[in-house]
């Protein structure tokens, strides 16, 4: 069993680095580990001011069943204060020639760089923390050489303000800021579910990066470029929203020719081949399913004087909007371009004048079933392209389902067919229609079944309204069922309701103040002091500032992170309404689970237990079945198993260990050596930190890479179970 230590800002280095007598500083903590061994330091609350690094260094890290893990005790609030550190260019934390090392839920800033990973380092995870105001870089992975640095994991921080010797913005400056996050010269890894925004740099960077993947950020008004891949290969951008807001404070500032100064915001997404002594073209790299709002260029290639084009590049079902921020929606460097594609990508633009720059002989680019809307695609056309407007929900918004699409888009079933995509922005399988659609995401708004699956969550049932209503029509359909329109009291329910029905979605609550201005009450009559409001909101104004009557409803999901804002009754499509039940109340009893009908994959059946519930309930209506919960015995398995029923929704699995601690086994006996873990699992563990009792049963589908985690028995609404007949 690994070792456990804490550190306190009124701890002492001499105290043995209990819970009671807790260590002053990190390095004290980690130099009492066992070398190599791994453990966990957990801080509590406060803000450390740093002499120096916290350095792992020379293999002091863990392994791969015992892992290094720095974070805050449960939810306590822990800043690491690096000003003086900044004098000396270091940075708060630095991991050098190390492996299997986890840091989650710090707060970092005032040092030259946030937190560094550099030498031979390896399965590395980086999670939940708050990088900023920075001098440099505020997550890096640095390998000076060769692809030393392998298996870097950067899930779910939150990185702005960083590269401030850049503030100034000084004029025609040509380069040599840093990124927000960044790879170079690192060989797998992945950037994932993190928030950069307001960097005087680039956001996230992969330079000279192999089999990098970046998915799902969110990714805004950054200085240079939203996400750039420079010389990258083998690599993977999907599922990032990435938009800029228009503040100037970000832009980038040049000189004309006439000696007058001129601004202008970041690039989109951009690939290039900067100079380099060590070469590494772009080869064999694909950017789908992303959403790219704005920018000076939305999405463009540079050949920056090194050049070698893009090779084997694939450019696939993207949503491409020219706001009033850009100069041209797609512009590509005249270059050794060879066998690259663009395809099933919305391009629209919202003036004549934001044109698509191309080379005069696009040798080696292949255009074929995108969507022109605003300008001429020029030497980009193609027989199978469509020409109209894409009807989004909300076009122009700052959220990523303002870019869904409407049901009468010409964007619907006109896509082409092609293995390179398979899902779209949310995950959903491609296609729901007769073909793919183009752009990010694939129109599924068809009406919610009459008889929705149901949920259930302290003692009180929840669904979706049939289809997409005003709130008014959702409140309505909530009373006809003998139900209301949900009423949030807590941060913990909110997350159960986002967990369950969907995270970027945006849902009518019960939260009104039709009655009298600024008095905003549930229906039904339930008292709650909890709400979770965008900051400014609510304001009873229209996005375009005009007061409006009547703007007295609440959805939730307005951003990324959850927060609520007030709409009039019905705006941008309208919405589903979240209906709760009393638990007394005469409900229809819960609708069967979809995939009741059993699968056979490899001479077995398989199929999901009747509703979400904890893991002993799952495996006892496994048994009464005649089955069990699922073993895994192989990724070709898993990777059917999600296909099947899910690549999002999470599944109890049969692994365990309630009987004998980090002994997981299967349940019917058999045997498998396939695992999945997410890095840093199993850990015994709960979100806050604090030790649990009885966190042994496994989950697949933790992360949208499928990988799994152990759980208590019935945690954050609980889940299905797979069950399987031998």
């Amino acid at each position: 069993m690994s070792l456990t230590l804490y550190v306190a800002t009124d701890g002492n280095d001499f105290n043995p680095g209990t819970f009671e007598q807790p260590f002053a500083t990190v390095q004290s903590a980690l130099s009492t580990l066992p070398v190599g061994q791994g453990g966990t330091v957990l801080l509590r609350g406060g803000s450390y001011q740093l002499d120096d690094a916290i350095r792992v260094s020379d293999n002091e890290g863990g392994t791969a069943a015992s892992r290094l893990v720095i974070r805050n005790f449960g939810d306590e609030a822990v800043t690491l204060d690096g000003r003086s550190l900044a004098a000396v260019g270091e940075s708060s934390i630095v991991l050098s020639s190390t492996q299997f090392v986890d840091i989650q839920g710090l707060e970092i800033f005032g040092s030259s760089f946030g937190i560094t990973v550099v030498g031979d380092s390896r399965d590395v995870l980086i999670q939940g923390n708050t990088v900023h105001d920075v001098a440099r870089a505020g997550i890096a992975a640095y390998a000076p050489e060769q692809r030393n640095i392998t298996n870097i994991q950067i899930d779910g921080n939150t990185v702005y303000r960083t590269n401030l010797f850049n503030a100034d913005r000084p004029v025609d400056q040509p380069g040599g800021w840093d990124s927000g996050i960044v790879f170079s010269r690192t060989e797998g890894g992945a950037i994932t579910n993190n928030t950069v925004f307001q960097n005087y740099g680039e956001g996230i960077a992969l330079t000279l990066a192999n089999n990098a993947f970046a998915q799902n950020n969110t990714v805004f008004d950054n200085f240079s470029v939203q996400i750039y891949m420079d010389h990258a290969s083998n690599s993977v951008l999907e599922n990032n929203f990435i938009f800029n807001t228009g503040d100037r404070n970000f832009y980038r500032r040049f000189d004309t020719d006439d000696g007058q100064i001129v601004e202008r915001a970041a690039e989109g997404i951009q690939l290039a081949n900067e100079f380099y002594r060590d070469q590494n073209p772009l080869w064999n790299n694909t950017i789908r399913n992303n959403i790219v709002v704005g920018g000076n260029t939305v999405f463009g290639y540079g050949n920056f004087l090194q050049g070698g084009g893009l090779q084997n590049v694939f450019v696939a079902n993207n949503t491409f909007y020219a706001n009033d921020t850009t100069q041209t929606v797609l512009e590509v460097d005249p270059d050794n371009h060879r066998n690259s594609y663009f395809f099933n990508n919305i391009f629209y633009t919202e003036r004549a004048d934001q044109y698509n720059f191309l080379p005069d002989n696009p040798a080696g680019l292949n255009f074929f079933n995108n969507l022109w809307f605003g300008n001429s695609p020029n030497a980009a056309a193609s027989n199978a392209d469509v020409y109209s407007n894409p009807l989004f929900v909300n076009p122009g918004g700052f959220d990523a389902a303002d870019y869904r699409l409407l049901s009468n888009s010409g964007a619907i079933d006109t896509g082409a067919t092609v293995d390179i995509v398979t899902t779209d922005f949310l995950g959903i399988q491609r296609p729901t229609g007769q073909q793919f659609d183009i752009g990010a995401y694939e129109f599924a708004n068809a009406p919610v079944p009459s008889n929705p699956e149901q949920f259930f969550y302290n003692g009180r049932t929840y669904q979706l309204t049939s289809a997409e209503l005003s709130w008014e029509e959702a409140r309505a359909e909530a009373i006809a069922l003998g139900g209301k329109l949900v009423t949030i009291n807590d941060a913990a329910e909110e997350s159960w309701l986002r967990q369950t029905f969907g995270q970027t979605e945006r849902f009518w609550l019960g939260l009104n103040d039709r009655n009298a201005e600024g008095n905003f009450t549930w229906t039904g009559g339930e008292q709650s002091g909890y709400f979770n409001w965008v900051p400014g909101e609510p304001n009873n104004l229209q996005s375009d500032g005009a007061p409006l009557t009547g703007e007295d409803y609440v959805v939730m999901n307005w951003f990324s992170d959850g927060r609520w804002n007030d709409m009039p009754d019905s705006y941008g499509g309208v919405f589903r309404g979240i209906i709760e039940f009393d638990f007394d109340s005469s409900t229809p009893p819960n609708a069967p689970a979809q995939f009741a009908e059993p699968f056979t994959y490899n001479g077995r059946r398989y199929q999901l237990t009747s509703t979400v519930m904890g893991w002993e309930a799952a495996r006892l209506e496994a048994l009464s079945l005649g089955g069990k919960l699922v073993t895994i015995n192989d990724a070709r398995e898993e990777a059917w198993l999600r296909q099947t029923f899910g690549e999002s929704e999470r599944f109890w699995l049969g692994l365990n260990d309630r009987y004998n601690e980090s002994n997981f086994t299967w349940t019917g006996g058999e045997q498998s050596d396939y695992f999945n873990w997410v890095p840093g699992e199993p850990n015994n563990l709960q979100a806050d930190g604090a030790p649990l009792t009885g966190e042994d049963y496994v989950v697949m589908n933790w992360f949208s890479d499928g990988r799994w985690n152990d759980m208590p028995d019935s945690y954050g609404g609980v889940f299905r179970g797979i069950i399987e007949f031998v």
